[in-house]
């Protein structure tokens, strides 16, 4: 890469030379861009430009011979990186080992001009003149134009700056006009080169043809060029579109090249395809490039692609026919390109897949309009097929050439005109569930539609014929007329509409052309009501049948329909006397069904004794169940009571002769328990039967009173630890009732005695075990739960060094109850004496121990000796010495010890283990012995583990701690596995390696490797030396490899070696000998070759040599080259470059061979021979030159065989010389038989013979010729052979050529038929015309609808072709579906087509499509059934198109996902109804599986044979209204404050049946009062209040008594009437104040001064519960004695008595002799609540004196017959020195006060103070806040922000315990109160 650099700008570009032994070239290349500079500044350039112009080229040195390239020392030099020499922008390459070096470069042409050709927009014209020293001969001129960079008009540049053009003219000719490649209004920079060198002449006898079947692809072939000036590197293949065009309007653009191909220079013909356009005229013409350049182009050949089917036609256009809603107009341009030349044009439309009316289509979406018209129509209307206004089709256009049908245009949708409407279909009209004065519509849109719908108008006119007649109000009179708009398809209505009367309804659509047809009429009716309650409902009890109640009743009035049935229902009373009794929540226990006949019944299922039951009756209807009568509530009668439950007995702690039992009460009672008995007897089965004294009799019967639930108790219960079996029994006034389950239990126990018959022993063969067994104590007291066995080490031991501590414990074990042995072990140890006893455990506690037992423990094993010692024994390293110390503890006697020595798993050396960790010694000494010495199996300088164990009598003993040590080190054994090899490329170097030996006897210090030249040698003439060392090395004692030579080695001879290893000690022994040789070396040339012909194969040379001398090895192989000669005689045979051409290879012993592989006949050959070893090839013996023989040439080049227009008996041929000729050609011979291969047999008349044999000399390359082609349009297989002076050679390639085509005759045999399971297909066949007079290229089928149908419902249109199917020439049969309708008579043929057209059509088959499932039927109608709310009616029309024949329709309904009241829905969505009609049936009622007011998705499907259709449209209905079921959850409370009001609350019914409009809540006065003098009349109902059907709750209040109860009850009402009622719910009336005392008498009590003495009568009404009376004696203002006052009108008597006290003698406060004013009060537990709004201020002037006011109380709860207004000093004084009385404490105002916190409604919570007393005895009104916030601002200062909701009273009073002054700041509203409070405030 060379770089160089002007003052400002860098020129980047390289210069290679490439030569071989034969070939050089010389090579540069400018890279695009890298090339910025032609100047330096010191050559008078400026900026890089200008001045003396660089030049590019080489020289030989001389200054006389040299090449520039083209433009050096020019401007246009800047343009080298877009110019070439060899095609390639930026690269030159020269040839400079053949070719002679001009003595000159021509210099510039000079007057180079340009001008632009008039009229020729892409022409340029140039002019020039010889160049100024004409010092080379000029062999043509060319001139270069290259787009210049710098544009006037830059968007003109099509391309970057490249050479567009490059013109070459011979060196004779000064100017040129040229075009190819130019574009208009674009700068061009151009110059002009002379040229001295020779190129290519112009490639001979160039034929361009299309290619069959490829109208964007052309064939060319051509010879190559005489002379050729060198060798042809590549052919390049120009093809321009043609000036002058047949059809012009094919050529897409200006005229520039469309197709530029490059191939090698061997080829000589090309196939492409880049650039071309069909049916377009090209101008193409070849050159030929050499290493020079390119070269002078060939003649144009002018050719025109094929035709090829055409593009899309232009501006398609569809438009409707004004006033002809069937027509459509269409108009259009031809297309662009048109490929060809235009035959025909179809115009295809097709319903629209996408509608926006797509409920106008009647069928699929097929081809309704199929028009041909001839090549030169561009418009055409055409209405068959289109029968449906205003629907939209989808309209597109193809063009026909003689290939075949074109692209389609796009598609054009475009819609017909409108018309009136059909009729609407599916017309469904309804009643309204709870609307008896509405009507509901539904319906579908017309079909067709024929237009927007705009409006629907619908009208309901009174039938004339009425079921009901009495229901019709006027005469038949329209009563609706309804419009919605054209969107809407369902519309409810009731203007003027009557209930339960019969109407007739249609229904008109309206486009914007007007109203269409009335759809039929639909009759309708409104709905019937239900029955009203039964009457006079009595029930009560069954005498002697506490399970069975008994009732009657009578009918109801009105019945509203034919009763047919009567239920009877019983429900637990949700209030009731004695709710224990209830088993379960309040749900009926009875429902009792009876004929709508009867109207009495007793009945029981259910029912419990003494339990109350609220009961009421039903009738029903065929509509459903009817009003609930009035509740009836009663109560069965007493039985004897169940079992009590839960029965307790325990025992009572402390106390072994009581018991204490517990239990529940019975479930169900059966009645009033008036006492329980507990009965306890001896249990006959006794856990511990010795505790047992006496028989099994009762020990204790106990009676405790009826509210009784536990008892204790001890008569009887005289033996402890015993079991009783007891039970309890409750009585009602029956009798006694079932006895409870038994529970038995057993009194306490005791502690236990001692065990007995304790024994301990040994265990043998267990040294730490002892065994122990004893008896149960006696007595035992109690269950024993636990033995506990102690041993202590006895204090006296036989063997004291056993012990290991003190006399203590070493086994403390425990065992369960009844266990009495135990083997134990914990803490014991072998050998060792103990002392024993055991112990019983109760639950009380541990017993007395046992006796003690003493007994010794086992042997055992001796456990490790100790300090064991292990040591070498110097001078034997296979020794070793132990010593060591005995055991402690012994665990018995020690007889004797074993020396164990084990190989250490771990070892420094692991390389000395022989094998894996065994013993390798094992060494016994009697007991007494402590040391020894052995050597049996040890290994020197190896690691031992060595233990020693004691034996006692039971066995070896624990191993001592493991002592590891290692024997001494000996001399090493031999090293392991010595391998010797050569060193690759050292044959003077071996390389050893080995292993360590095995064992290694101690340390490894060094290795010493040997080697001796080998008696014995392969090839002695190799070794230079006797038998002695070569090499003695020595290495260190780790290392195990070493390459050694020491210059003494000798190549490729033997060696014998060995290896030591040395330790301390010493050498060991040497390793097995290891015998090796030296690497060879590549040997000489070989010797003496000669290389001459083989006689008759001119593919082959025959070579022999000699050996070569030295061969420096073993040779191995011989290999032959041979190389194309440089120079040859006959240069055109040479196949490429230098390279070998025969590569022949040969076992090492072979010294001749012949060989063929890669020459070529008559070509001369430069040969040698060398020589291989195993290391490589040697050096190459001398060349020898020599030429093939010459042969038979091989097949002339590039035959093109064609046709000759207007000849069908002639052939034209044209062809190229063979390549290699092998040879001189001498003859050419052109042969041409009938093809035995034929695509159309039938067309050849005779047998395979030769027709043609035409013989030219060796210098003609074409022939035209026609001797023996007799028959048109049959195939021949022609081929070319040449001949030399040997004979004729190899033929070429066959070419197969056919004479021209004719039209097809008709297709035979045309068979159309179903296709089994399609019924949308045909299936055809035929057999191919006879004759077929051409190739055929397709086949078409074409199928109309027959203008006869036998089922004509089902052809959608007029015969018309409904199919058009395509297939190729070589199909005879084809299924196709489009456009095919199911069940429908077609009538088919089909025609056959060649390049020449369509042939004629075969004849008519007529057949129909298979029958298939029906579309979806029309127009369902679903609609309710008077009267049967479980019945739905349907009707529906046929589908259209049926496909096949109707056999039965399919009603299907489905409950609705999606419901208006989803609590009518009893399941899933699951078809509730499926009813089956037959194929002629369009209408069915049914009702199986339908509920009441229940939404359903209604369905119907067609069958034919082949199955079931399509489902039709979902139609939604919902069944009529019922009367609904009862309300749920009712709730009936008092109303605080209001005692003549109740509320009431309640859920919905479920299921409604129906839209709920109102519920009604009655309360009838209870029958049974608990206060019966507070019912003012008799059982009738007090309320009756009625609320909208939304409302859940309401509150009432009319008619109501105070503390009165009542049996209320709700009912909700559809429609259709009033539903069941739900269960009575019992309550009463809130308390409110007494009315007052009745009767009052007040008189002294003689001889009691302070007495007076008071009785009276209750109140009538008492509204409540009297709770006490009040008497109050006031002083009387007015005195007969008035001395005797003793001060003002003040109460002095306030006496209270219980609420059924009636009389009282009182004194308190009254005083001797004086008048006084009395009278009593009652009280209840509602009192009026606070006065409101108390405001207390001072009189003016009054010092004595306070003024109050004050607002009522809200709630009063009763009337208020008068205020007390009360005042107390206060505690707390702001001027104490005021104060005569005592201050309370701090602690004595806190523990007056009791603070809580209670709810009060709609106030959220209230602080109470109440029962405040001062110190001075005055009483503290109840004071009650709302609080919303509180704030302490101080200690001194108390701000009480008081806030109320709206429905809450606010009454502000507090009691402040503090001794300290405050003030209280009450805001009520925007008002501020301040008071300074006193005791109360």
């Amino acid at each position: 890469m060379l770089s160089a650099r002007s003052a400002i700008q860098n020129n980047t570009f390289q210069c290679i030379l490439v030569a071989s032994n034969a070939t050089s070239f010389v090579i540069y290349l400018y890279a695009d861009g890298l090339i910025q500079w032609t100047t330096g500044d010191a050559s008078g350039g400026s900026n890089g430009l200008g001045g003396k112009q660089a030049q590019i080229g080489f020289n030989a040195g001389d200054s006389v011979n040299y090449v520039k390239v083209p433009g050096s020392g020019t401007p246009v030099v800047i343009n080298i990186t877009s110019a070439s020499n060899v095609l390639v922008p930026g690269q030159w390459i020269y040839a400079v080992h053949e070719v002679r070096i001009s003595s000159a470069v021509p210099s510039a042409p000079l007057n180079f001009t340009l001008s632009s050709v008039s009229g020729s927009p892409n022409q340029i014209s140039a002019s020039w003149t010889s160049p100024a020293t004409m010092s080379a001969n000029i062999t043509a001129y060319k001139v270069y134009c290259n787009t210049s960079a710098s544009q006037v008009f830059p968007e003109q540049v099509i391309a970057p700056n490249m050479p567009t053009i490059r013109s070459i003219v011979d060196g004779a000719i000064f100017h040129v006009a040229f075009s190819s490649g130019l574009n208009p209004f674009t700068q061009y920079d151009c110059y002009v080169v002379a040229s001295n060198t020779y190129v290519p002449s112009s490639p001979l006898a160039l034929s361009v043809s299309t290619v069959p079947g490829s109208p964007n692809q052309l064939s060319a072939s051509w010879s190559s060029p005489i002379p050729k000036n060198g060798i042809i590197i590549a052919y390049t293949i120009y093809c321009n579109t043609s000036a002058s065009q047949a059809h012009p309007e094919q050529v897409i653009g200006p005229n520039v090249p469309t197709a530029r191909s490059v191939v090698n220079g061997t080829t000589l013909a090309v196939t492409f395809s880049t650039g071309l356009n069909p049916y377009t005229q090209y101008d193409c013409y070849v050159t030929a490039n050499t290493s020079v350049g390119e070269g002078t182009p060939s003649p144009i050949i002018t050719t025109r692609t094929s035709e090829s089917v055409p593009s899309s036609p232009l501006a398609l256009s569809v438009s409707t026919v004004p006033g002809s809603p069937n027509q459509l107009s269409a108009s259009w341009s031809s297309p662009i390109p048109k490929n060809g030349i235009i035959i025909a044009y179809t115009i295809y439309c097709n319903t629209s897949a996408s509608q926006a009316y797509p409920e106008q289509i009647i069928g699929p979406n097929l081809p309704s309009v199929r028009s041909v018209v001839n090549g030169t129509t561009l418009a055409v209307t055409f209405s068959t097929g289109l029968k449906v206004p205003y629907t939209q089709y989808d309209c597109y256009m193809t063009a026909n050439t003689s290939v075949g049908e074109g692209t389609p245009s796009p598609i054009i949708a475009t819609r017909t005109a409108e018309s009136v409407p059909s009729s609407p279909l599916a017309l469904s009209v309804s009643t309204v569930p709870g609307s008896p004065n509405q009507l509901s519509a539904s319906w579908s849109p017309p079909i067709p539609k024929n237009g927007i719908i705009i409006a629907y108008t619908m009208y309901c006119n009174t039938s004339t014929s009425q079921a009901y007649p009495e229901q019709v109000i006027g005469p038949n009179v329209p009563t609706v007329r309804s419009i919605v708009n054209g969107t809407t398809l369902a519309a409810a209505f009731s203007t003027e509409l009557n209930p339960y009367s019969q109407y007739d309804c249609y229904l008109t659509a309206n486009t914007s052309v007007g109203e269409g047809t009335p759809s039929p009429i639909i009759k309708t009716r409104t709905l019937e009501s239900v029955p009203s309650s039964p009457l006079a409902l009595s029930v009560s009890t069954v005498p002697g049948s506490p399970n069975q109640l008994s009732a009657r009743w009578s009918p109801p009035i009105p019945k509203n329909g034919i009763i047919i049935a009567y239920t009877i229902y019983c429900n637990t009373s949700a209030g009731q006397a004695y709710p224990e009794q209830v088993i379960g929540p309040n749900v009926p226990t009875v429902r009792s069904v009876v004929s709508g006949t009867t109207l009495a019944v007793t009945f029981s299922t259910g029912l419990n004794p003494f339990t109350q039951y609220d009961c009421y009756v039903t009738a029903n209807t065929s509509v459903g169940e009817g009003t609930p009568s009035s509740i009836i509530t009663t109560r069965t009668l007493e039985s004897v009571p169940s079992s009590p439950l839960a029965l307790s007995v325990s025992t009572v702690p402390g106390s072994p002769n009581q018991l204490s039992a517990s239990w529940s009460s019975p479930i169900p009672k059966n009645g009033i328990i008036i006492a329980y008995t507990m009965y306890c007897n001896t249990s006959a089965s006794q856990a511990y039967p010795e505790q047992v004294i006496g028989p099994n009799v009762p020990t204790d019967r106990s009676v405790v009173n009826g509210t009784t639930l536990a008892v204790t108790f001890s008569n009887g219960l005289k033996v402890p630890y015993t079991h009783y079996d007891c039970y309890v029994t409750a009585n009602t006034s029956v009798g006694e009732g079932t006895p409870s389950l038994i529970i038995t239990t057993r009194t306490s126990e005791s502690v236990p005695s001692s065990p007995l018959a304790v024994s301990v022993s040994a265990v043998p063969g267990s040294p730490n075990q002892l065994s122990a067994s004893w008896s149960s104590p006696i007595p035992k007291n109690g269950i024993i739960i636990a033995y506990t066995i102690y041993c202590n080490t006895s204090a006296s031991q036989a063997y004291p060094e056993q012990v290991i501590g003190p006399n203590v414990p070493t086994v403390r074990s425990v065992v369960n109850g009844p266990t009495l042995a135990v083997t134990f072990r914990t803490g014991l140890i072998p050998y060792s004496q103990y002392d024993c006893y055991v112990t019983a455990n109760t639950s009380v506690g541990e017993g007395t121990p046992s006796p003690i037992i003493t007994t010794r423990t086992a042997e055992s094993v001796p456990s490790s000796p100790l300090a064991l010692s292990v040591s070498t024994v110097p001078g034997s390293p296979n020794q070793l010495s132990a010593s060591w110390s005995p055991p402690i503890p012994k665990n018995g006697i020690i007889i004797e010890y074993t020396i164990y020595c084990n190989t250490s798993a771990s070892q420094a050396y692991p390389e000395q283990v022989i094998g894996p960790n065994v013993p390798t010694v094992r060494s016994v000494v009697n007991g007494t012995t402590l040391a020894v010495t052995f050597s049996t199996g040890l290994n020197p300088f190896t690691q031992y583990d060595c233990y020693v164990t004691a034996n006692t009598s039971v066995g070896e003993g624990t191993p001592s701690s493991i002592i590891t040590t290692r024997t001494l080190e000996s001399v090493p054994s031999s090293p392991l596995a010595l391998s010797v090899s050569t060193v690759p490329g050292s044959p003077n170097q071996l390389s050893a390696s080995w292993s360590s030996p095995i064992p290694k006897n101690g340390i490894i210090i060094a290795y010493t490797v040997y080697c001796n030249t080998s008696a014995s040698q392969a090839y002695p003439e190799q070794v230079i030396e006797p038998n002695v060392p070569t090499v003695r090395s020595v290495v260190n004692g780790t290392t195990l490899a070493v390459t050694f030579s020491n210059g003494l080695m000798v190549p490729y001879t033997h060696y014998d070696c060995y290896v030591t290893a040395n330790t301390s000690v010493g050498e060991g022994t040497p390793s097995p000998i290891i015998t090796t040789r030296t690497s060879e070396s590549v040997p000489s040339s070989p010797l003496a070759l000669s290389v001459s012909t083989v006689p008759g194969s001119p593919n082959q040379l025959s070579a022999s040599w000699s050996s070569p001398i030295p061969k420096n090895g073993i040779i191995i192989a011989y290999t032959v080259y041979c190389n194309t000669s440089a120079s040859q005689a006959y240069p055109e045979q040479v196949i490429g470059p230098n390279v070998p051409t025969a590569r022949s290879v040969v076992n090492g012993t072979t010294l001749a061979v012949t060989f063929s592989t890669g020459l070529n006949q008559f070509t001369q050959y430069d040969c040698y021979v060398t020589a291989n070893t195993s290391v490589g090839e040697g050096t190459p013996s001398p060349i020898i030159t020599t030429r093939t023989s010459e042969s038979v040439p091989s097949s002339p080049l590039a035959l093109s065989v064609s046709t000759v227009p207007g000849s069908p008996n002639k052939l034209s041929a044209r062809w190229s010389p063979p390549i290699p000729k092998n040879g001189i050609i001498i003859a050419y011979t052109i042969y041409c038989n009938t093809s035995a291969s034929q695509a159309y047999p039938e067309l050849v008349i005779g047998p395979n013979v030769p027709s043609v044999r035409s013989e030219v000399n060796g210098t003609t390359l074409a022939v035209t010729f026609s001797t023996g082609l007799k028959v048109p349009y049959t195939q021949y297989d022609c081929y070319m052979t040449a001949n030399t002076s040997v004979g004729e050679g190899t033929p070429s390639p066959i070419i197969t050529k056919r004479t021209s085509e004719s039209v097809p005759s008709s297709p035979l045999a045309l068979s159309v038929s179903t296709v089994p399971g399609s019924p949308n297909q045909l299936s055809a066949r035929w057999s191919p015309p006879i004759p077929k007079n051409g190739i055929i290229i397709a086949n078409t089928i074409y199928c109309n609808t027959s203008a006869s149908q036998a089922y004509p419902e089902q052809v959608i249109g007029p015969n018309v072709p409904t199919a058009r199917s395509v297939v190729n020439g070589t199909t005879l049969a084809v299924t196709f579906s489009t456009g095919l309708n199911p069940f429908t008579q077609y009538d088919c043929y089909v025609t056959a087509n060649t390049s020449v057209g369509e042939g004629t059509p075969s004849s008519i088959f007529t057949t129909r499509t298979l029958e298939s499932v029906p579309s979806s039927p029309l127009a369902l109608s679903v609609s309710t059934v008077p009267g049967l709310p479980n019945q739905l009616s349907a009707s529906w029309s046929s589908p259209i198109p049926k496909n096949g024949i109707i056999v039965a329709y399919t009603m299907y309904c489905n409950t609705s996902n999606s419901q208006a009241y989803p609590e009518q829905v009893m399941g899933p969505n699951v078809p509730t109804v499926r009813s089956v009609v037959n194929g002629t049936t369009l209408a069915v009622k049914f009702g199986t599986g339908l509920n009441p007011y229940s939404q359903y998705d209604c369905y119907v499907t067609a069958n034919t044979s082949v199955g079931e259709g399509t489902p039709s449209p979902i139609i939604t209905i919902r069944t009529s209204e019922s009367v609904p079921s009862s309300p749920l959850a009712l709730s009936v409370s008092t109303v605080p404050g209001s005692p003549n009001k109740l509320s009431a609350s309640w859920s919905s019914p479920i299921p409604k049946n129906g839209i709920i409009i109102a519920y009604t809540i009655y309360c009838n006065t209870s029958a049974s009062q608990a206060y019966p003098e507070q019912v003012i009349g008799p059982n009738v109902p007090t309320v009756r209040s009625v609320v909208n059907g939304t409302t859940l709750a309401v509150t009432f209040s009319t008619g109501l008594n105070t503390y009165s109860q009542y049996d209320c009850y709700v009912t909700a009402s559809t429609s259709v009437g009033e539903g069941i009622p739900s269960p009575i719910i019992t309550t009463r009336t809130s308390e409110s104040v007494p009315s007052s005392p009745l009767a009052v008498s007040v008189s002294a009590v003689p001889g009691s001064p302070n007495q007076l003495s008071a009785s009276w009568s209750s109140p009538i009404p008492k509204n409540s519960i009297i709770i006490a009376y009040t008497m109050y004696c006031n002083t009387s203002a007015s005195q007969a004695y008035p001395e005797q006052v003793i001060g003002p009108n003040v109460p002095t008597a306030r006496s209270v008595v219980n609420g059924t006290t009636l009389a009282v003698t009182f004194s308190t406060g009254l005083n001797p002799f004086t008048q006084f004013v009395c009278y009593v009060t009652a009280n209840t537990s509602v009192v009026p609540s606070s006065p409101l709004a108390l405001s207390v201020s001072t009189v003016p002037s009054s010092p004595n004196q306070l003024s109050a006011s004050w607002s009522p109380p809200i709630p009063k709860n009763g009337i208020i017959i008068a205020y007390t207004i009360y005042c107390n000093t206060s505690d707390i004084q702001a001027y104490p020195e005021q104060e005569h009385h005592h201050r309370l404490s701090q602690q004595e105002l806190q523990n007056q006060v009791v603070l809580g916190l209670v709810p009060m409604s709609g106030c959220g919570w209230d602080l109470i103070l109440m029962n405040t007393i001062c110190s001075q005895g005055r009483f503290i009104f109840l004071v009650s806040i709302r609080l919303s916030w509180i704030k302490v601002l101080t200690q001194q200062i108390l701000s009480l922000e008081a806030r109320s909701a709206p429905s809450c009273s606010l009454v502000v009073a507090l009691l402040l315990p503090l001794l300290i002054p405050l003030r209280i700041v009450c805001h009520i509203g925007e008002k501020e109160v301040q008071m300074r409070p006193g005791c109360a405030s």
